[in-house]
């Protein structure tokens, strides 16, 4: 039975094991992690040999998670910390220095957890890959996080309402992620290449991408049809139910067509084009000006 150099636990547990992709000695995934939160680099407990990923996994399951995420960023704080403590005429050139090691670092973050187009699905603060705790993603560069660890580094860096914010792309879009269930014994990931993160849950692209056609089109059709029944309702007359649906359903998709099956308000009038063609409509069978 395998046993864990650093806590000296087997797999009984359902702990994880995984590689260093250089010195190749194993560790539980969890102990390894919390190991680099103590040490000053990344190098093997055993033979002090650097190694900045971790393979989890065998054959087509395997993938590489970045003991980078979340090391840098802790380092990261204890510099800042440490040169706000420093002053006198060399303070502005610190913080010149702090930011060029700050971009480096996000540089790095943004390089991502991509081995072979696979992402592992892990906290971009902490780098835990406990799928099931990780409740946020960010929409526009799909990294994902703990609330409590953006909250935490918001904390730590004096800016407690600024903890929605993504510490890769600065973007404030996080939404809510759900992940389900996943296997004890597999560290969760996805093929990007043909996977997203879209509404929360690790989505097939080409469903996604089927989803938001549909989205578009149903959008532009409501969008239409309110002029169109602002139309109807402004009428003078008053409707019988039938005639008033007739109209709402032939004005609506005449004007979708004309543009071209799209919402396009800054090139059409969408109000007068709908009063026209309703007009139109029931000129046969009411004698209205308008």
């Amino acid at each position: 039975m395998k046993e864990c150099p650093i806590c000296f636990e087997g797999d009984q547990d359902g702990e994880q094991f995984g590689c260093l992709e250089v010195c190749r000695h194993e560790f539980h995934l969890n102990c390894i992690r919390e190991w680099h939160k103590y040490s000053i680099d990344l190098k093997c407990p055993i033979c002090r040999t650097e190694s900045s990923h971790l393979k989890v996994g065998e054959g087509q399951n395997a993938v590489s998670v970045d003991l980078k995420m979340g090391f840098m960023i802790k380092h990261a704080l204890e510099h800042a910390e440490a040169t706000t403590t420093d002053a006198g005429d060399a303070e502005e050139e610190e913080e010149e220095e702090e930011e060029e090691e700050m971009g480096i670092l996000s540089e790095m973050f943004q390089d991502g957890l991509v081995i072979d187009a696979i992402k592992v699905i892990q906290c971009g603060i902490c780098g835990d890959t406990d799928a099931v705790l990780l409740n946020l993603y960010c929409q526009d560069c799909e990294a994902i996080y703990h609330e409590t660890c953006l909250r935490g580094l918001a904390c730590e860096v004096g800016e407690r309402s600024a903890w929605h914010e993504c510490t890769e792309c600065r973007s404030h879009h996080l939404l809510e992620l759900r992940m389900g269930s996943v296997s004890e014994d597999q560290v969760a990931s996805y093929d990007s290449r043909d996977y997203m993160i879209f509404a929360g849950e690790v989505r097939d692209k080409h469903s996604v991408q089927t989803q938001q056609m549909y989205d578009r089109i149903r959008h532009a059709k409501h969008s239409i049809q309110t002029h169109v029944r602002r139309a109807l309702d402004q009428y003078p007359l008053a409707l019988p139910r039938d005639t008033y649906k007739h109209v709402n359903q032939h004005v609506s998709r005449k004007l979708y067509r004309f543009s071209d099956n799209k919402y396009l308000p800054n090139q059409h009038d969408y109000d007068s084009l709908a009063r026209t063609a309703v007009h139109a409509e029931l000129l046969p069978h009411y004698h209205v000006d308008i």
